[in-house]
């Protein structure tokens, strides 16, 4: 059967314990068996929720859609598309393969439907919380909660009906903030912290190996998160988070076509800080949010003459990002009879 064919809300063709979810942990289950006291590490990459939006009984039933929160968007998909060329292109072409089949088009995405395809994202989650809380119960069964690190993250978000759109595409934050949990048994760590600080993917590996008492590469763009674990949070943390999004059409050219681009130039980088959102695509017309007025991404002031000053303070703050990110292989470095100098570890 063709899950993508499914209704939204009816029970998957199979089995709870079958599903994928209940499949990885089960696997994993086995083969921590077999470490006996061996040091071990673990990635265990759970594909759902993801989709086709379907699940196992009881879990497609877990959420109402009537306990679900309404979509956040402009009151009309014509008000949305508005917004930018690059908006209206998308929403104006839509959605082809399982997208369409499964979910629809953005015309499509009623209050009603997208109610029922979040209540089945949500019980998707659901399950994994459960399955994430049998090996929880199997470490603290082995003793080994109290020397395990726990890194729970995600690789992207989904739009899921915000915005008119579907999917991990565009600049909007629900398709790129993933949950990060980080649970550190060390005895001088903090517990039950929630941190508001800006972190990124490229935390993840600095943190990880400051844990295990490895140095972190020179080439690491991110920083260890073990400081806001252990309650003292840096001085000197990042003040905005970075992005990125290239939507060139591979198979038909569509975007590059439509909007007169070259494959190169079809890309953005946002620049997400506390008070504003700053969109920046290469050859088409940047964007900014006033994220304390409005928290739902609606209004742009780019092109508000009043608000000029803010937006080229957003502008210089991305350039000064890339700057300090170029490619420095051999930045800072000097040869010397005795060898190289500078920033790189002389071993």
């Amino acid at each position: 059967e063709d899950l993508y064919e499914r209704p939204l809300g009816e029970p998957a063709p199979f089995r709870a314990e079958d599903s994928e979810t209940a499949f990885l942990t089960d696997r994993f289950l086995e083969w921590l068996e077999g470490q006996g006291e061996t040091p071990w590490f673990a990635h265990l990459s759970y594909i759902k929720p993801h989709h086709p939006y379907v699940a196992a009984a009881p879990w497609h039933a877990a959420v109402s859609p009537r306990d679900v929160p309404p979509p956040v968007r402009a009151p009309s998909l014509a008000a949305e598309a508005a917004a930018h060329p690059w908006l209206r292109l998308h929403l104006e072409l839509g959605y082809g393969g399982w997208t369409a089949r499964h979910l629809g088009q953005p015309r499509d995405l009623d209050r009603a439907r997208v109610a029922r395809m979040r209540a089945v994202y949500y019980g998707l989650v659901a399950e994994l919380d459960h399955h994430l809380g049998r090996i929880f119960e199997r470490l603290a069964a082995r003793g080994e909660m109290d020397r395990t690190l726990i890194v729970f993250a995600s690789d992207h978000g989904d739009m899921l009906g915000d915005h008119w759109m579907l999917n991990k595409l565009g600049f909007f934050p629900q398709a790129f903030h993933v949950p990060l949990v980080i649970r550190d048994p060390s005895p001088e760590a903090v517990r039950g912290v929630r941190v508001e600080a800006f972190t990124e993917h490229v935390d993840l590996m600095p943190t990880i190996l400051e844990w295990l008492g490895i140095e972190v590469p020179l080439q690491c763009d991110g920083r260890s998160l073990l400081p806001f674990l252990r309650g003292e949070p840096p001085a000197d943390w990042r003040e905005a988070a970075v992005y990125e999004h290239d939507f060139r059409d591979l198979e038909e050219g569509r975007f590059e076509q439509r909007l007169g681009l070259s494959p190169e130039a079809c890309c953005l980088m946002v620049r997400l800080g506390r008070k504003r959102a700053y969109v920046h695509f290469a050859a088409l017309p940047a964007l900014c949010y006033d994220l304390e007025r409005d928290p739902a991404w609606l209004t742009d002031i780019a092109e508000d003459p009043a608000r000029r000053a803010e937006v080229l303070a957003e502008a210089q703050a991305l350039l000064s990002f890339r700057m300090l990110r170029n490619e420095r292989r051999l930045s800072g470095a000097l040869l010397t009879p005795s060898g190289v100098r500078g920033r790189f570890d002389p071993h």
